[in-house]
């Protein structure tokens, strides 16, 4: 309702090996690998250890429904840190006019505030251990009564709870540089 794009950017489907190897993780590699194919390797050094992954991209409708259910299946495995089988979905957006549908202006002109994150956009990570990270940057200039109905309003009907103190207006300074000022969007 309030961003440009429906669809997730990408949907990855992530096995991550046993860190005590209480479970094998060979044929449930074998297992994933009949239904999405060949999947790219990787490993992570952890504390415990260094671990094998195994990423598969998800394209269509019937894989992502298929990841879904395959969660379910992998939910009896022993806890690990991270999930043994993890969906994660990317959102990458603008924000729009929810009457209008066009997109709010100046958006493109905000300079990314962090390398890692483009300006606005939601990841999903399904697993034993679900959650998600929304990262947002609205092109207000000023907060005022109408930037706040915006907000109240997208966070109203987030399906996950905002938090009211991590919001921040960035400003441009006379000195050429981006500075934030804290909001409270609770007042």
């Amino acid at each position: 309702m309030f961003t440009n794009n429906e669809m997730a950017d990408y949907i990855v489907l992530t096995f991550h090996g046993s860190r005590d190897r209480t479970y094998k993780s060979l044929p449930s590699v074998w297992r994933l690998a009949k239904r999405f194919g060949i999947p790219t390797l990787g490993s992570w050094q952890y504390a415990t250890g260094r671990r094998r992954t195994y990423t598969w991209y998800l394209k269509s409708v019937k894989d992502v429904e298929d990841g879904l259910q395959l969660l379910d299946a992998f939910a009896s495995y022993p806890p690990n840190d991270p999930s043994p089988l993890v969906l994660s979905f990317m959102w990458r957006f603008y924000f729009i006019d929810p009457d209008t549908k066009e997109v709010l202006p100046g958006q493109d002109k905000i300079p990314m505030i962090d390398s890692r994150l483009q300006n606005s956009q939601l990841y999903l990570r399904l697993g034993q251990k679900s959650t998600v990270s929304a990262w947002f940057t609205f092109p207000f200039e000023e907060w005022n009564e109408q930037s706040k109905l915006y907000i109240r309003t997208i966070t109203s009907g987030a399906p996950f709870k905002c938090s009211d103190k991590h919001w921040r207006l960035w400003k441009y300074s006379n000195n050429g540089k981006w500075f934030p000022r804290s909001l409270d969007i609770s007042i």
